[in-house]
C-alpha cells in the first residue's frame, strides 16, 4: 500500500511540475515540443510503476511453477516392519477366527519400496490337521477379502 501512495504522491508531483513548465512556456515557440515533451514524461511516470509490478507478478508467478517436492519418507525400519508384520498376523488371525478357522500360526512377509509403499502382501497360514477341509475357505478369504497372497497348508 506504501508503493501506491507513493506512486500517486509522485505522479502529482510530476504533473504539477509540468504545468508549471507548460505555464512558464506558454506563448514561445518551444511550446508544442515541450507539452509533447512533457506528456510523454506524465505517461512514462505513470506507466513505469505498472512494468515493476508486472516484473513482480511475473517472478511470483515462475515460482509457483516450481513445484515443491514431497519430502523423501526414511526407508522403512527393521523395527517397523516387524510391527507391521505382527499387527498384519494379528488381523488376519482375527479375520480367520471370524469365519471359525482358528490358524496354529500365521506368518506375514511383505515386501516394502524406498518410498514406504508396500507393493507384496504374503499370508503363510498353518491350520490344525482337523482343520484340513478349511483350508480352501481360508485362502480364499485372504485372498479375495484382505487381498493378500495366500499359501494355506494343515500339519
Amino acid at each position: 500500500m506504501e508503493s501506491m501512495t507513493g506512486w500517486a504522491c509522485a505522479l502529482i508531483v510530476c504533473a504539477l511540475m509540468a504545468s508549471l513548465t507548460d505555464w512558464l512556456t506558454q506563448d514561445t515557440s518551444l511550446s508544442r515540443t515541450v507539452r509533447f515533451v512533457l506528456g510523454g514524461f506524465l505517461l512514462c511516470a505513470l506507466v513505469f510503476p505498472m512494468g515493476s509490478a508486472v516484473r513482480e507478478a511475473g517472478a511470483a508467478l515462475s515460482s509457483f511453477s516450481e513445484v515443491p517436492r514431497e519430502p523423501e519418507l526414511p526407508d522403512m525400519t527393521k523395527l517397523e516392519k516387524e510391527v507391521l508384520k505382527e499387527k498384519l498376523s494379528e488381523g488376519v488371525r482375527e479375520a480367520l477366527s471370524q469365519e471359525g478357522i482358528y490358524p496354529e500360526s500365521v506368518e506375514v512377509e511383505l515386501t516394502v519400496t524406498d518410498t514406504g509403499d508396500i507393493t507384496r502382501l504374503k499370508a503363510a497360514v498353518v491350520l490344525p490337521e482337523d482343520a484340513a477341509l478349511s483350508c480352501l475357505r481360508a485362502e480364499t478369504l485372504l485372498r479375495d477379502h484382505l487381498g493378500m497372497e495366500a499359501e494355506v497348508t494343515h500339519t
